[in-house]
């Protein structure tokens, strides 16, 4: 006995494949996404030269690749806004 059928037809596998296919593709403008991509290297280049010059934060976010880079700023800053949060609360409360 064999699988059973999930489409009765051609017709019904191909409208099933596109509605997946809708429900994980997003269409985006490709010259904005090219643009995004090139400030995220600016921004990398820029954290790499700053920390070679001796920048503190540099140096802490600095690292080989992009993401690593992104995610270490992401980390720094929260961080600093947490740290600010609980600075102003401590304030009013005290």
């Amino acid at each position: 006995m064999g699988r059973p059928k999930l489409h009765d037809d051609n017709a019904a596998k191909q409208r099933a494949h596109r509605e997946r296919l809708k429900a994980e593709t997003i269409i985006v403008d490709r010259a904005k996404i090219e643009s995004l991509e090139k400030q995220i290297v600016d921004l990398h280049n820029a954290v790499t030269l700053a920390a070679i010059a001796g920048e503190p934060t540099a140096q802490e976010c600095c690292a080989a690749s992009v993401a690593t880079t992104l995610e270490k700023l992401t980390k720094y800053f929260t961080k600093v806004t947490a740290e600010a949060e609980k600075y102003q609360t401590q304030e009013k409360t005290g």
